[in-house]
């Protein structure tokens, strides 16, 4: 079952602010989270694997 967009919103809002708050105050946290990014963007560059 899909989550109404009104929740996911608030969902994705609150986890950026729980990852923006760990990672102000845990260096190790911020490394972690700025690895998963960069992968993130780079699976988004290559783009949807061919079958």
């Amino acid at each position: 079952e899909t989550i109404p967009a009104d929740i996911d919103a608030k969902l994705v809002e609150v986890a950026a602010e729980y990852f923006a708050e760990m990672s102000a105050g845990d260096v190790m946290f911020k490394k972690v989270m700025d690895s998963q990014d960069a992968w993130k963007a780079m699976c988004e560059a290559q783009g949807p694997w061919a079958d």
